[in-house]
């Protein structure tokens, strides 16, 4: 596996019935430093939202299919959602990893589709994923954590996709925007779709992980992260005209400050007071108005490098909401992140480094 690439990996399923084994798989792509892309199918799935994960799945490089005892939500043709992802992946030509567990009819009843046309439609799922291709089963989420590690050494020399290079291959929405000024609608609905899926996220306080990227999805998850959150920590290397002056991001940042409970702290290497635009403006109003609201602080060049080692990554910020959400930003040239509405173990880390850095660290007076 060429160590400059990495590869998105969608990881398809039911969800309810198969939480543990989704994060213990997605703890298994992040160590083989691919980036898996979780998106929950709630009840509320449409044809819309499917679109939206078309496009997740044309930009991924490996498809990871799941299988436990249920066949998942359906459609109005009775087809199921996860069903229908897997043969969108197939149409696409994208490489299928299959794990089906072992015998699903051991599983305990709260997992396992009751319904008898489910569970036929279920094994006809099956008999399909299996044919002319080889699949793994499983039995609980270890042997399933253990046959996906050894799937993604075999396949990642095997079959090497486009993968991800920094500043080569994302494509943002903008980007799209100037290439098809005539489907401006579509991406009208594209984003609401985007913005719906993260508030249903935020809501359920789903622990999955997924892929964020490019100015308008990092706009409106920070947006969904401020809407959601009282005490936000942001470590960046720089402030971004384009994402801070976005008119989502403001207005979330706006309605977060206006909030006196809420606080804000920011850890950067430089900070420029004599900036006026719009959400540095926003900032100062908002200090000069409750001195507790924001605190931000400069890090010299030690501190910033004892950070890029900790974080393995020597170009790289992250943010933290409240202690159990965070985006982590692994290509900020092109907004490339993880992030989780629900991972209090990873906000802890997180959160310890930045608190451990921000005390050694210079205040700056916005007032």
């Amino acid at each position: 596996m060429d160590k400059n690439k990495r590869y998105q990996i969608f990881v398809s399923s039911t969800v309810t019935d198969l939480m543990e084994e989704r994060r213990k798989v997605m703890e298994t792509i992040l160590y083989h430093d691919c980036f898996p892309v979780g998106l929950e199918l709630y009840p509320a799935m449409d044809d819309e939202l499917l679109n939206y994960l078309k496009r997740i799945i044309d930009d991924s490089d490996y498809y990871l299919l799941i299988i436990g005892g249920r066949y998942g939500s359906m459609d109005n043709n009775g087809v199921s959602w996860t069903e229908k992802e897997y043969d969108y992946a197939v149409s696409k030509g994208i490489p299928i990893l299959a794990f089906i567990h072992k015998d699903f009819t051991q599983l305990p009843a709260n997992k396992i589709d009751l319904d008898v046309k489910k569970k036929e439609k279920l094994i006809a799922f099956i008999k399909k994923v299996s044919r002319g291709r080889l699949i793994k089963k499983w039995t609980d989420s270890l042997d399933l954590a253990l046959g996906v590690a050894t799937s993604l050494n075999s396949v990642l020399k095997l079959q090497p996709r486009i993968g991800w290079v920094r500043a080569d291959s994302f494509v943002s929405i903008d980007v799209q925007k100037d290439n098809n000024k005539n489907n401006k609608t579509e991406i009208s609905k594209e984003l609401k779709s985007y913005w719906d899926y993260l508030e249903r996220l935020a809501i359920n306080k789903s622990y999955d992980l997924f892929s964020n990227g490019g100015i308008d999805h990092t706009s409106i998850l920070m947006t969904v992260f401020f809407d959601h959150s009282k005490e936000v920590r942001i470590y960046t290397s720089s402030f971004r005209k384009d994402l801070m002056s976005s008119e989502p991001f403001l207005s979330g940042l706006r309605d977060f400050l206006n909030n006196s409970n809420h606080k804000l702290f920011i850890l950067t290497p430089k900070f420029d007071l004599n900036n006026n635009e719009p959400w540095m403006v926003l900032l100062k109003r908002s200090a000069n108005q409750n001195r507790d609201l924001i605190q931000i602080r400069l890090i010299n060049d030690i501190n910033n490098n004892f950070i890029a080692e900790n974080l393995s990554d020597n170009n790289c910020g992250f943010a933290v909401f409240d202690n159990d959400k965070f985006r982590f930003e692994y290509e900020p040239e092109n907004y490339r992140a993880f992030a989780s509405f629900n991972q209090p173990d990873r906000c802890e880390e997180l959160i310890v480094l930045f608190d451990t850095i921000f005390e050694k660290s210079e205040p700056i007076e916005l007032h």
